[in-house]
């Protein structure tokens, strides 16, 4: 027995009518096609089709699953083969029931043209902006009313219609939206593509705010707003601070009419204006314009409390409050109740951080981090220009956040009120060590350590008890640090070195030498090239 099964039927519809139970032994043969064809674009499947000799476009576009969403069905392409070359065919909507696929067809199904045949905009200062049908006749006060109507900021002098020319090109269609929304100028007729543009108010100028600076809480920018009055923003900057003075509050204002051909032409508009600490509405209060900049200032005498901190060998160490502006050490040390029987005068030192470090919140601390970029600046300059007689790293960075001062706490007990008796900072730490008993060699010597110090040893001898200089020292460049912060270098006179009196505590740097380059093969070459011709020029002259 013989079957033919349409497998068609089944992949495309789910019919199983003509589906044949398989036996044992037989055999099924799939022919070749006779005519295939290809449709592919806006279809739901795009796929290669077999046509059987009477069936129809419109059957192929069947088996693809019919058309997309997005698919134009006025007409499909169709590209053939000839004999020769290629040709395309365009197939009417109203001919895919009679036209009959020849082998080899691909129909291609475009998308439809991404425009729109009646849309408008609406953009701007009106409650619902966006795109809207093109009724017949729609015109702009209809389209407006479309969007719900105008925003109470609406810009009324002016807007604008953008339309499309014939060939494209865009024109600008200019009204006055006033007079055609109370009826005194004619309406505009909408076209297609048609976008109405209607400004807001402020959309047409700055945005308008007030600056307010100082001893306020809250310190900024605010939206202004119409009678805005002084005591309004203060408010909202959260209240004056503690030591804000309400007498002498500045308003500088922007001028405008200025005449800019005067040298003496004015750049701003100051009052100076008195309000009530507590804010209270009393009189007329002062309204601000746009742009002003209010200035709070600090109230005069008003002070925040200085702090000073005594380390070490004092009767009463700690935490001590700078009383006047020009307290001296010499006072804070009797507050302390003096030395003690074990205090080393002569190791003192003042450490100065700057008031950054201790009270960050007072407007008066000095920047401490901008003199140390300077400090390392200096040194980084140093080192690019070849000077590589400096201690290892970590040397560096101690020397560079070195913060002491070097004071002599003996001359200034004994000579209170004089130039080395200086006057107290906020933040500054006095330390007054124990009686020391060593001194520290450092940097390039053979066992950089602590020896025992002995009254009269020279700076030569302690370098001994270190196991003498490196290869790599560089002699003349030792100093000794001292333990109250100053410092004292080995000095020359004619063939003979000046060397610094050691005292307790103090450390004596050893610095490395300046590495030198090596000279290079090409380098002796031109030397010898040189003096060679040197010498020649010289036998020359001599005959």
């Amino acid at each position: 027995m013989i079957a033919t099964v349409d497998v068609y039927d089944f992949l495309l519809r789910g019919i199983q009518q003509a589906n044949v139970r398989l036996q044992d032994q037989d055999i099924i043969n799939v022919p070749v096609y006779n005519k295939r064809v290809e449709i592919v674009g806006e279809v739901k499947r795009s796929a290669l089709f077999e046509v059987k000799n009477n069936e129809t476009l419109q059957d192929v576009i069947d088996f693809a699953g019919g058309f997309s969403t997005q698919a134009y069905t006025a007409r499909i392409k169709v590209f053939q083969n000839t004999d020769k070359d290629r040709k395309i065919v365009d197939v009417a909507k109203e001919d895919w029931s009679s036209y009959r696929p020849q082998n080899g067809d691909k129909f291609i199904v475009e998308p439809i043209l991404d425009r729109f045949q009646n849309r408008v905009e609406i953009s701007g200062a009106v409650f619902r902006p966006g795109f809207y049908e093109l009724e017949k006749g729609l015109t702009l006060k209809t389209l407006i009313a479309k969007s719900e109507g105008l925003k109470e900021d609406a810009f009324l002098n002016r807007g604008y219609i953008s339309r499309l020319n014939a060939d494209n090109t865009q024109a600008l269609i200019p009204f006055d939206l006033q007079k055609i929304m109370a009826g005194t100028e004619g309406d505009i007729t909408l076209q297609r593509e048609d976008k109405v543009t209607i400004n807001s108010l402020f959309d047409l100028r700055d945005e308008y705010i007030v600056n307010i600076q100082g001893e306020v809480r809250n310190p900024g920018t605010f939206d202004y707003a119409d009678n805005m009055t002084l005591e309004s923003v203060i408010q909202m900057a959260g209240g004056f601070k503690e030591g804000a003075t309400p007498n002498r509050i500045e308003i500088s204002r922007r001028v405008k009419n200025s005449d800019a051909t005067l040298s003496t032409a004015r750049t701003a508009e100051v009052f100076t204006v008195n309000v009530d600490m507590d804010l209270k509405l009393q009189g007329e209060a002062f309204t601000l314009k746009p742009f002003d900049i209010i200035s709070v200032r600090n109230s005069e005498g008003y002070t925040v409390q200085k702090q000073v901190k005594l380390e070490g060998e004092v009767v009463y160490p700690g935490v001590y409050t700078i009383t006047r502006k020009d307290e001296r050490i010499s006072e804070l040390i009797k507050r302390a109740g003096g030395l003690t029987s074990s205090a080393y005068a002569d190791g003192a030192s003042l450490k100065r951080p700057g008031a950054t470090v201790v009270n960050p919140n007072d407007k008066n601390a000095i920047n401490v981090q901008e003199e140390e970029s300077k400090k390392l600046l200096n040194l980084k300059r140093l080192q690019e220009s070849g000077v590589k007689d400096t201690l290892a790293v970590e040397v560096e960075q101690q020397l560079i956040q070195s913060d002491l001062v070097g004071i002599s706490l003996v001359k200034i007990l004994k000579s209170p009120l004089s130039k080395q008796d200086l006057i107290v900072e906020d933040g500054d730490v006095i330390r007054v060590p124990r009686t020391l008993q060593t001194v520290k060699v450092t940097g390039e010597v053979l066992n950089p350590n602590s020896i025992v110090y002995l009254s009269g040893k020279s700076l030569r001898q302690y370098i001994n008890g270190a196991g003498g200089f490196t290869a790599n020292a560089r002699k003349g460049g030792t100093y000794i640090r001292y333990a109250n912060g100053s410092a004292a270098a080995v000095s020359k006179f004619l063939f003979f070195n000046n060397y610094p009196v050691v005292k307790p505590g103090a450390e004596i740097l050893v610095p490395k030498r300046a590495e030198r380059e090596k000279m290079s093969p090409q380098a002796w070459i031109g030397i010898g090239t040189a003096l060679a011709s040197l010498g020649a020029i010289i036998v020359s002259l001599l005959r």
